[in-house]
């Protein structure tokens, strides 16, 4: 037997060799893969721990001792280029292709395809064919919670660093379109912003016209913050200069007030002077 497998071999004069070939037949059974049709796969013992392979649809099964529970799938490509996964709808339905540069990808769920040399996919159960778009990519067809989504952001992780124009990424936000919908094939209920298209259209971004990456969504907003901050500050700023100006008219005001009734006054004290006498002559 080869050294690397911990098979039996019979010792020199042995009388029961049948003993530990037995064993390694029995070993044989769990460490060579079984391949047939995918009709044929029940006449096989489903021993714990055997594999076999369904020459047909490229799926991969493993015994639990009593029955065959699909663990892989081995994908094949069509002539568009569409990788075909026929048949597997199993409880796990994890698949994996290898492709010749031996770069793996990963699909999850029925309509799960990863066809993109990297990718990994995520679907969920129903029967839409769900694809990778590009090379190391993860898709997701389904609504991902978690307590915190952690965005690369270091300085150091970034390179091409530009400033962005506060007031720009503010106009840019007052232009877009920002409507309530829902998807049309996931039931995760109502959501609101902005559509794809316009997003990448109003901010010059290099992403896809069909999602909004949560990065640059943060980002603009974060930019359009800034450049309300500064719409305020300003408009203090101007409201503060009305507020002087009116003070100093109100001064300038009370001033001529003063002057015109010390004007009055005088008028009034040289009228008083000037008036004339009405007493009769004697």
């Amino acid at each position: 037997m080869a050294n690397n497998h911990d098979y039996n071999t019979p010792e020199q004069g042995a009388q029961d060799w049948h003993v530990p070939l037995n064993d390694n037949f029995d070993q044989l059974d769990v460490d060579v893969e079984l391949r047939d049709v995918a009709e044929e796969r029940e006449s096989y013992e489903p021993k714990d721990g055997a594999k076999f392979l369904e020459t047909d649809t490229g799926i991969v099964y493993e015994g639990d001792g009593s029955s065959w529970n699909p663990i892989l799938a081995m994908g094949t490509f069509d002539e568009d280029g569409t990788l075909q996964l026929d048949g597997f709808e199993g409880a796990v339905n994890i698949t994996s292709v290898t492709f010749d540069t031996d770069d793996m990808t990963r699909s999850v769920g029925n309509g799960a395809r990863a066809i993109h040399h990297g990718a990994v996919v995520f679907a969920d159960s129903t029967n839409t064919k769900f694809l990778s778009k590009g090379p190391d990519e993860v898709r997701s067809q389904m609504p991902i919670y978690a307590p915190a989504f952690n965005t690369t952001s270091a300085r150091a992780a970034k390179t091409a660093i530009e400033p962005v124009d506060p007031e720009s990424a503010l106009a840019g936000v007052e232009s877009l379109e920002i409507n309530s919908w829902t998807f049309k094939n996931a039931d995760t209920g109502r959501h609101i912003g902005p559509m794809a298209e316009d997003f990448q259209e109003s901010f010059d971004l290099d992403g896809d016209d069909g999602s909004i990456a949560t990065v640059d969504a943060d980002g603009v907003a974060f930019a359009a913050i800034q450049g309300l901050a500064a719409r305020v500050e300003d408009h203090r700023d101007q409201q503060a200069a009305e507020e002087d100006r009116i003070e100093a008219l109100e001064a300038e005001n009370q001033t001529l007030r003063d002057r015109l009734t010390s004007l009055e006054e005088r008028l009034a004290s040289l009228e008083g002077r000037h008036k004339p006498s009405t007493k009769a002559d004697d």
